[in-house]
């Protein structure tokens, strides 16, 4: 089955209709929803949003409770929500290398070498 992993990001750009990329995601959304594929997040994001909120003034926490409850029924009342383990740690690490492997930039059709030190 076909599935999609929504970061912060992409939540806020879905349920929020403020947001300039709501339309885009919208249309995602609903043809997923076509093809039977699930949307998830994962406890972190939902944990980052649960942030953005409470580190708000008291009048925006009262003007995005509507927001919450749409995030909430969406994944964690839909059991939509993966949690994180150390297997989650595992394969997101392979997930990243792989991505950054297909997407550095290329010299003299060689994938350039970027060294990031910690």
């Amino acid at each position: 089955m076909k599935g999609y992993f929504l970061d912060t990001n992409a939540i806020c750009d879905w349920l929020d209709e403020t947001k300039p990329r709501h339309s885009a995601v919208s249309k995602k959304a609903e043809q997923a929803a076509k093809t039977q594929a699930i949307i998830v997040t994962s406890t972190v994001a939902l944990g980052e949003i649960e942030y953005g909120i409470a580190a708000l003034g008291e009048k925006a926490k009262q003007s995005l409770a509507s927001f919450r409850a749409q995030v909430v029924k969406q994944f964690a009342q839909e059991r939509l929500l993966l949690s994180v383990s150390r297997s989650t740690a595992t394969i997101y690490g392979d997930l990243r290398a792989r991505l950054q492997r297909s997407t550095l930039p290329r010299i003299d059709g060689r994938k350039a070498c970027v060294r990031k030190s910690w």
